[in-house]
Formats: structure tokens, sequence, C-alpha cells
């Protein structure tokens, strides 16, 4: 846990070169992070759907599957007379960063798929996750990479000092070790 006993608590992240901070009022918390990729965040997509037969099995019916946010649900037919307009309709995700095959015969019998509605959920444990000490999702941000520092109250995160700043909120936090090196090597030069 982070931040016991401290007021507040800040996170501060970098992602894709651009930072973004995550102020926590009520510490303690605690931080994971799963980075995500071009397909987004992991969950379930419920969907409704119709088929081209008229029959009930095929009108209105409601499946979940555990799918990706920036995946697409699609349908393809694949000839087949057993078919009831002569295919099978295979289902896939479709992602930016390709496709997989979710399933080889989702319709036999009913025929040309039709989507009427989806939703997706996520599963909650993607990116960024910050909780309270409850376990309780407080933030949860998407992220490609888990590049983020904590810090409490108005100090830095550790390795870094803090510095007065004309702009808000009237400090900075530099890197120790870097600004170490940049004094030394500055100091070696004048020598």
């Amino acid at each position: 846990m982070h931040c016991e006993g401290k007021q507040k608590g800040k996170v501060s992240l970098i992602d894709k070169g651009i930072t973004k901070v995550i102020e926590i009022n009520n510490p303690p918390f605690s931080v994971t992070c799963t980075p995500v990729d071009a397909r987004g965040r992991s969950g379930n997509l419920t969907y409704s759907y119709s088929g081209a037969n008229p029959v009930s099995q095929c009108q209105n019916q409601t499946r979940e599957i555990a799918l990706y946010e920036n995946e697409t649900l699609e349908f393809r037919a694949v000839p087949d007379s057993t078919g009831y307009d002569g295919n099978r309709y295979q289902s896939w995700a479709v992602s930016p960063t390709g496709e997989r095959l979710l399933n080889d015969a989702f319709s036999i019998g009913c025929g040309v798929i039709t989507l009427s509605s989806t939703k997706f959920t996520p599963s909650g444990d993607n990116g960024l996750v910050v909780k309270d000490s409850n376990g309780n999702n407080l933030y949860v941000v998407a992220v490609s990479e888990c590049n983020y520092k904590v810090s409490c109250n108005e100090d830095c995160p550790l390795g870094q000092i803090k510095c007065t700043h004309n702009k808000y909120p009237g400090y900075c936090c530099i890197p120790c070790k870097s600004t170490a090196d940049k004094i030394n090597n500055l100091a070696r030069g004048i020598s």
C-alpha cells in the first residue's frame, strides 16, 4: 500500500509521451499495471443477433464472449451444403493487430447473422489500476506501457528532488541521479 498515514497521494504516469497525473485524496492505495496493446482492454462483449432463418431459435438471441475492446465481431460465410442458405457462418474477432477465429461453426441453421446490439464490459484489471485499501477500483487507465511513479503529500517520488517552479503546483520534481551526473560533469569541465 502506498502513502499510509499521509494526507494524499499522486500517481504520475507517462504513456505514449503524454504525462497524466492521478491524485488520490484518501490514501492508502495500491497500484498495479498490466500494459494494454492495440487490441485494447480485455473484457466481455454481450451481443444480440438474429439470423435470416425465421425460426425462433434464430431470432433475438443474446450471447456473451470474451473479447478485447478494440476488436470487432464479424460473421463470415463458408460454403456448407448443410447450412440454411448453403453456408455455415464463422465468428471472428478483428482488430488493428490482426484477426482470430472464435467459432468455426457459429451458425449453420440460421443463415446470415445480423447484430442488433453490442455492449463491451472491461474486466477492470487492464492498464494501470489504482485501488483503495478495501480493494475497490478508484482509477483504471488504459496504458501501453507501465511507466509510473508514486508520491505522497507534496513530496516527490523516490529518487527525485523537489525544486520550486513558477508554474502550478509551484514545484517540480527532477531526477537526483541524472541531475547529479550533470553537476559532476560540469564540475569536471571547470577544473
